[in-house]
């Protein structure tokens, strides 16, 4: 095949709303094939061994189904939520008085129970390892697919409307809204909220970005490293 393949994994329809048209857009002169998988894996992988071999089977799946050579992959992206995972426990408090089990603030997540605190600190550790796993990887599958992993912190309602707490059945719908009245591609609005990097090199941005992000109460806080997305995909098309 001529067109070379992206293989993009991400969280919900939100993302593919908000990025994959737009992605078609700017790299269409490139005939790039962009194929979504969508799901969520860094909570459920308990397994400090087994995230790489999941998302590797996610990607061979893909591949298989689809057809493809090796030689036809342009790179693995995956695009994934911070949802707070790298605070401390300290920052995880609870309120007995609110109504939600769980509730996201700029400095910490408050709760309802401590049955719930304990489910959040169990959520954190296994997302954060699995999430620090990754975004260690340059490739995945015996090296043979270049892979980079983008966040939204603390989740992509969070960047694009100050909502850390939006209501699920609204949040494809609200990102058709975002697009229709924005006034400028979708990738410069999220310069904005890109972490000030002090590297040049795209490799050394990457890793800072990450860095960032996993302090102190950062992966609360409105972020993304999203734009990076584009260098990398340039990159590779050089």
């Amino acid at each position: 095949m001529s067109k070379k393949v992206l293989i993009i994994i991400e969280e919900g329809p939100s993302e593919e709303e908000l990025l994959i048209k737009r992605l078609r857009e700017i790299y269409f002169a490139q005939e790039i094939l962009f194929k979504v998988y969508g799901g969520d894996v860094f909570d459920d992988v308990t397994d400090i061994k087994s995230v790489k071999s999941v998302i590797g089977d996610i990607v061979k799946t893909i591949i298989l189904k689809n057809k493809f050579k090796p030689s036809d992959i342009l790179a693995i992206i995956h695009i994934m939520d911070t949802d707070g995972c790298f605070i401390s426990n300290v920052n995880i408090v609870i309120n007995s008085n609110q109504e939600v089990s769980t509730y996201y603030n700029l400095e910490n997540i408050t709760v309802n129970s401590s049955k719930q605190k304990t489910n959040i600190e169990i959520r954190n550790f296994n997302r954060s390892r699995n999430v620090k796993i990754m975004n260690c990887q340059s490739s995945i599958i015996r090296k043979q697919y270049e892979y980079q992993i983008y966040y939204f912190s603390r989740n992509l309602e969070h960047v694009l409307f100050d909502d850390p707490n939006p209501a699920g059945e609204s949040k494809t719908e609200n990102v058709e809204k975002f697009l229709i009245a924005l006034y400028e591609p979708v990738e410069v609005f999220l310069e904005n909220y890109l972490p000030k990097l002090t590297c040049i090199n795209y490799f050394e941005k990457y890793k800072e970005s990450w860095t960032f992000i996993e302090a102190k109460t950062n992966s609360l806080k409105r972020y993304n490293n999203i734009p990076l997305l584009l260098e990398f995909i340039n990159l590779n098309l050089i």
